[in-house]
Formats: structure tokens, C-alpha cells, sequence
């Protein structure tokens, strides 16, 4: 069995794009709940609903999108889709 080396630029930048996209929610919405009249109230409102969103985002990131657009796209089990990585799917031949 072998293993793979870990690519930390692309781990990196994954991270970084997760926390910018985050930042970005966090900034519509403040600016929703009223950013002009109260910035840390907002801020706060803003921030009391991430956890939600989180379970929303990535639930429907990794479960929708394995279920559905993997499963067309190649033909594979639900077993095996764990990651919807063309080099981690077998492509459909037929």
C-alpha cells in the first residue's frame, strides 16, 4: 500500500478560500441586519447564524453533490464516492 504525499499549497489555498467565502457571509449579512446604524450588533446577528449555515453549505456540498452530480457524471457507487475528484471516480466507458 502506498501513500500519498500531502500538497500543502493546494491544502492551503483550500483553506484560505473556505475562510474568505466565510468572511464574505459574515459581510452580507452584518450588512443585512443594519452594518450603517450599529456595526457590532450586526456583526454579532451575523455571526449567531453560521453554525447553520455551515451544516446547510456543507451538508449539501458533500452529500448532494456526490449523490447527484457524481452519480451522473461517472458511474459509481455511493460506497465509493467519496470525493467527487475525477482522478478519485471511474469514468463512465459506456
Amino acid at each position: 500500500m502506498t501513500t500519498r504525499q500531502l500538497d500543502w499549497g493546494s491544502l492551503t489555498r483550500t483553506i484560505l478560500l473556505h475562510l474568505l467565502f466565510w468572511i464574505f457571509i459574515v459581510i452580507y449579512f452584518a450588512w443585512g441586519f443594519g452594518l450603517q446604524t450599529d456595526q457590532v450588533r450586526s456583526f454579532v446577528y451575523a455571526s449567531f447564524f453560521l453554525p447553520g449555515f455551515f451544516i446547510v453549505v456543507y451538508s449539501l456540498l458533500d452529500m448532494l453533490v456526490i449523490m447527484y452530480l457524481c452519480r451522473i457524471k461517472f458511474n459509481i457507487s455511493l460506497e465509493v464516492s467519496y470525493c467527487c475528484k475525477p482522478q478519485n471516480c471511474i469514468e463512465k466507458t459506456v
